[in-house]
């Protein structure tokens, strides 16, 4: 747990949000006395036991959602389940649990399976829940030891709760478990069962239990110690314990038994939780451990059957809990099927489930913000008002699905956008960010601004500048720059074209399409699959060449080296899938393993992978993945490595990247630079658009070059190339037939040129920022409308001279569709300054019959 010791007058907002006491906590200096900052009374439930595990109630949370299969593979079937759905899951799997299972809860770092593991237990008596946190004596060096001691040593514990009995209670449970040892059908779980009742039958030839615990250990211990001697491996982080593993986790289920047999436990349910199982970076450790506990539910299953035929006795019913991240449990998956050879376990009783959209961030910190502003009696008056802040910031959000119809009513601009989504439901992550926007003045004056009590800001407006704000923030800190998205360190960008984003395209188009392919109705050649392996993605490209940018803007000279480059395009894609998937830390702040958990709340994955390679530790280096990938090439694995598109990068390519406050925070200068809706000059109108404007010239240009290097090099039409994957999409808009079906709309989920997109989305905004100035009482108003629409005009001249002529020819039509209605607007704008034209008028639909 890392300690953040700090002073009572310079509290940073952050740390009044925080979701749990067990990560980066807080400590408050008070004249001289410490106090943690976080409170039970913060929490919407603390557990009633020594440990005092905070909770979170999920059913108080709207929108809540599960994503649950039956089976450990990513590519086994799922469902999603909403509200009272996900609710009678939970009941039933994991609150009140009526069969014996393994359940494997993942997530994105700091989505609340931690939080929801600890409402699990609330729910439960202590006698009916073991809670081992996999993470909280982890060290790199004991990891091939960790899952075997971290379960011993809960082993040991209920021996101290069976030794603590009276005599004559402590004999009978040491004996049934003795017995149940003993007997022939425990042979299911392990062949040791059979031989450590004979130990444990001669160590117990007194009644010292005191001494008989410390024996015991000592045995297991030694047995675990000849086991890794035997492995005759010379580290031993290459050494699995799946035989150990399951002879401990069988120990306790045992244990448990025989206190049930004997009426000293009344429950007949037990859950036994594995916290934080992928804290491990040897990601075959937790994939071994995982088989082990699969199997040992199985073992249990049969054993159970075994039982009560033989005695009529029933056995509890027993769940076992694991929580993994979901980045990192798709390189846990890789080391399955080796593992799951010549295994006849039950599918049955395994499954997964994905609570990414179960606690709603927004919630949470409306919840921190009321109980501060209801408790917090010392809180200083701009403390209260940051508070108000975030908690509009936090209001500015849509519904949890990846399709949200409210955001389709105005072409080209947003007026939601899921900012758990965004920062891939990690409220930790959620929460540091805003805390800097509304910290710092390079951002707070512009929030303030638009999220001020006072404030009478629309919300296309609030979205624009937290889109601005976010951009600014992300450029300061280089986030986006190994995506080929920022604009400072150009080299890392790719000519003619940014790679990143093609791939992102193809993969935002197979999983939206996959989801929009399950609706009634839809056209049917939407994408079957959400994931693309990595041939494919391969294949896409490959024939093209692509170069790193050394020459910044020089389109000329780029385009000389480019013409004389070498095609390794193969390369350059493994590389930039290995920059959206690998963890990327800091130099200068990673610990050991190259980890450190404050920059991965900053930087989270746009994309992850499933299958096809092993990896040796999950905190592995981008270079690491980029060589696994080129292997896998020649190795013709390629088809077995599968890509996903993660909420976070649908966000990014959906809502952010052809947004003109994303591209005014990357290309203005840092000293002029504001939201264009907060502009008070016709000055500073053009001070924004105009390096705006040349850096979408420049990509028309590189885009024009790699349209006839793809066309010509794929053999393919222009109306084919249009139709091509990775290019952008127009929202996905519905409509209701007579019959009550919902159908996707004609011309609705298109493709679309991502520089077309960009210029129209540009304009809308643009129009919409000129009608709130019009309607403004500054002086100038006239000068800056006008100034608006001569740059709507220069953007439909750019459209008119690069693309027009052209599409007419395919039959991608729509967009001059688009520029045919708006033309006539802007030149009735231009004739009658005096007036207000919304040259954004949307064509209106005649309802079909």
């Amino acid at each position: 747990m890392t300690k953040h010791r700090v002073e009572k007058n310079n509290i940073p907002l952050k740390a009044y949000m925080r979701a749990d006491s067990h990560s980066q906590c807080f400590v408050i200096n008070d004249n001289g006395i410490e106090h943690e900052l976080v409170s039970k009374e913060m929490f919407w439930g603390v557990s009633e036991d020594d440990n005092n595990r905070l909770y979170l109630d999920y059913k108080k949370v709207s929108g809540r959602q599960l994503n649950v299969r039956r089976g450990i593979y990513a590519t086994d079937p799922s469902r999603e389940l909403n509200e009272q759905e996900c609710d009678n899951w939970l009941e039933k799997n994991m609150l009140d649990i009526q069969t014996d299972n393994i359940i494997v809860v993942q997530g994105y770092a700091g989505t609340g399976k931690s939080t929801l593991l600890n409402y699990v237990i609330n729910n439960y008596q202590e006698t009916e829940a073991c809670y081992i946190d996999i993470c909280e004596e982890w060290s790199y060096e004991k990891e091939s030891y960790l899952f075997f001691t971290s379960a011993l040593n809960q082993f040991i514990k209920y021996l101290d709760k069976v030794f603590s009995l009276e005599s004559k209670k402590r004999n009978k449970v040491w004996n049934r478990f003795i017995s149940l040892l003993s007997v022939d059908y425990a042979s299911v779980f392990d062949g040791d069962l059979n031989n450590l009742a004979e130990i444990f039958k001669g160590l117990k030839r007194t009644n010292n239990w005191k001494n008989l615990k410390g024996r015991v250990r000592l045995k297991l211990d030694a047995l675990y110690s000849e086991r890794v001697e035997k492995s005759n491996r010379p580290n031993n982080i290459n050494w699995y314990s799946r035989g150990q593993t399951q002879l401990i986790v069988s120990l306790i289920i045992l244990i448990i038994s025989a206190m049930h047999l004997e009426k000293e436990s009344n429950n007949e349910k037990f859950l036994l939780i594995f916290d934080n199982l992928d804290i491990i970076t040897n990601p075959a450790i937790p994939s071994e451990n995982i088989v082990s506990l699969w199997g040992t539910i199985n073992n249990y299953i049969k054993f159970k059957s075994k039982h009560h035929t033989m005695s009529h006795e029933q056995l509890p019913n027993i769940g076992i809990l694991i929580s993994v991240r979901k980045a990192l449990y798709s390189h846990i998956t890789s080391h399955l099927p080796d593992l799951e050879m010549n295994i006849g376990y039950d599918k049955e009783y395994i499954q997964v489930c994905d609570i990414s959209n179960l606690y709603a961030s927004q919630k949470i910190i409306e919840h921190r913000i009321n109980y501060w502003l209801t408790n917090g009696e010392n809180l200083d008056d701009s403390t209260k008002d940051k508070l108000i802040q975030l908690s509009q910031l936090a209001s500015i959000h849509s519904k949890n699905s990846i399709v949200y119809q409210d955001n389709t009513n105005i072409d080209g601009l947003n007026i939601h956008i899921n900012l758990d989504a965004f920062f891939n439901h990690n409220y930790r992550a959620f929460v540091n960010a805003f805390s800097e926007l509304l910290e710092k003045n390079d951002y707070s004056d512009f929030i303030k601004k638009d999220l001020s009590k006072t404030s009478k800001s629309k919300n296309w407006q609030k979205i624009s500048t937290l889109i601005y704000c976010l951009s600014l923030l992300y450029r300061n800190s280089n986030v986006w720059s190994s995506l080929g998205f920022g604009c400072e360190y150009h080299d890392t960008c790719d000519f003619p074209t940014t790679l990143n984003r093609l791939l992102l395209n193809c993969l935002y188009y197979s999983r939206l399409g996959f989801y929009l392919r399950t609706k009634e109705s839809v056209k049917m050649d939407l994408p079957d699959n959400e994931f693309l392996s990595l041939d494919y993605l391969v294949n896409k490209f490959s024939k093209n060449t692509f170069i790193k940018v050394h020459i910044e803007n020089d389109i000329e000279l780029n385009k000389k080296s480019y013409l004389s480059a070498s095609n390794n395009t193969n390369i350059l894609i493994t590389e930039r899938l290995s920059e959206m998937c690998a963890r990327n830390p800091s130099a200068v702040t990673a610990n050991a393993v190259g980890y450190n958990s404050e920059d991965d709340e900053l930087w989270r994955r746009p994309l992850f992978f499933v299958g096809g390679i092993k990896l040796d530790h999950t905190a592995i280096s981008k270079q690491e993945i980029s060589d696994a990938f080129r292997g896998a090439l020649v190795n013709n694995n390629g088809k077995n490595i599968k890509f996903l598109i993660t909420d976070e990068g649908m966000i990014l390519i959906r809502d952010i990247v052809a947004n003109f406050e994303f591209y005014s925070a990357r290309y203005s200068k840092k000293e002029l630079s504001k939201p264009l809706h907060h502009v008070v000059t016709q000055t500073e109108v053009n001070d924004l658009i105009t390096p705006v404007f040349e850096a979408i010239k420049k990509c028309i240009d590189k885009h024009k070059i790699f349209m006839d290097d793809y066309t010509k090099n794929y053999n393919i039409s222009i109306n084919e190339y249009l139709g091509e994957q990775f290019h952008a999409r127009t929202y996905p808009k519905f409509e209701k037939s007579e019959y009550g079906k919902h159908t996707l709309m004609e011309g609705s989920f298109r493709p679309q040129l991502h520089i077309v997109r960009v210029i129209y989305s540009h304009i809308h905004y643009f129009n919409y920022t000129k009608n709130y100035i019009f309607m403004s009482s500054l002086e100038n108003k006239s000068e800056i409308c006008k100034a608006l629409t001569n740059w709507i005009n220069e953007y439909l001249e750019l459209y008119k001279n690069n693309f027009y002529e052209w599409i007419a020819k395919t039959n991608y039509n729509s967009d001059n569709n688009v520029y045919d209605r708006l033309i006539p607007l802007v030149k009735q704008q231009i004739d009658h300054p005096e007036q207000n034209i919304n040259i954004c008028l949307r064509k209106k639909r005649v309802p079909k019959k």
